[in-house]
């Protein structure tokens, strides 16, 4: 584990306006009251958290383009099971008084729903404002590119021992797997392990060979001392393409993720579109359907608590 992020490198507060529109919904019309968030996503600035690494300038615009157009989806606190419905985006890249660069996002929301986010916040005694997460290259090697089976842990939490680890038992497959870094640039990232899944590598091997190799892999992740890990597990048509399945699991030990897991076969047989969770040994449920979230290497942006 590397330090622990100091106060400097905490996401910028977001400022807000409300108003109120009309909101067709069938044959119902009603009131909801709307809340214009500005906040900023990331700087230049570098983050302790993982060593002081540095987003380039060129890597801002990417961000702002990807949230400007959705290709990069919106969460609260960096958590595929909290999806935020945005409308509107505005996004780009300015120069603070320091010389660094920062990209920013503007955009609509639910008042309702951001003041219960808020809420959380305080209550959480947390910085609040908004952060990305994405995913980058081991030291010394390439991206895992277009590998059918890809697994990321963050940075702060886990090293690069750990993650190849993992690969080489998604690998037992016989499928290419590789292997990548997380980032997660929020307050305190969180212990998060993802895995993407081509949804092709599940038909040809079968849907309980897949699901226990990537049980074994995110197992692999748990120590003596670690608290809850999060395993977000994203089965895709290609490698960058739509998420079709996606699962989101917090579990503590391996008890709770083999609960997690026991229906994940089924899921994978049943091919359901949409995001099934399970939290503390519970049995997967699905969240509920939604188009899929396309996505590259930038992972997602995120309400942080």
């Amino acid at each position: 584990m590397r330090e622990r992020p100091g106060l400097s490198d905490a996401p910028f507060a977001s400022r807000t306006r409300v108003f109120r529109v009309a909101v067709g919904a069938g044959r119902h019309d009603e009131d909801m009251s709307i809340t214009r968030v500005r906040a900023r996503l990331a700087t230049t600035h570098p983050i302790s958290a993982y060593g002081g690494v540095q987003l380039p300038r060129e890597v801002l615009d990417r961000v702002a383009s990807a949230v400007a157009s959705g290709a990069m989806p919106m969460h609260f606190g960096h958590d595929i099971s909290r999806p935020v419905a945005v409308a509107d985006v505005q996004t780009g890249v300015e120069q603070l008084d320091d010389g660094h660069f920062a990209v920013w996002a503007e955009f609509d929301v639910d008042a309702d729903v951001w003041a219960a986010h808020e809420s959380e916040v305080v209550a959480a005694g947390a910085p609040g404002g908004m952060s990305i997460s994405f995913t980058g290259p081991l030291a010394g090697r390439s991206l895992a590119s277009d590998s059918p089976l890809v697994v990321a842990a963050d940075g702060y939490h886990f090293d690069d021992d750990e993650i190849d680890n993992a690969v080489a038992i998604l690998g037992r497959l016989g499928v290419e797997a590789g292997g990548e870094v997380l980032y997660q640039f929020s307050f305190e990232p969180i212990a998060k392990i993802v895995i993407d899944v081509v949804w092709p590598a599940v038909m040809s091997l079968g849907p309980n060979l897949v699901a226990s190799a990537i049980y074994d892999a995110a197992r692999s992740f748990f120590r003596p001392g670690r608290s809850t890990i999060v395993f977000n597990v994203s089965f895709k048509e290609t490698r960058r393409g739509a998420r079709k399945v996606k699962v989101h699991i917090e579990a503590s030990n391996e008890t709770e993720l083999s609960a997690a897991m026991d229906r994940l076969p089924d899921v994978l047989r049943a091919g359901t579109d949409g995001t099934f969770v399970s939290r503390a040994g519970s049995a997967l449920e699905i969240l509920g359907h939604g188009a899929d979230d396309p996505i590259s290497s930038a992972t997602d942006a995120s309400a942080d608590e």
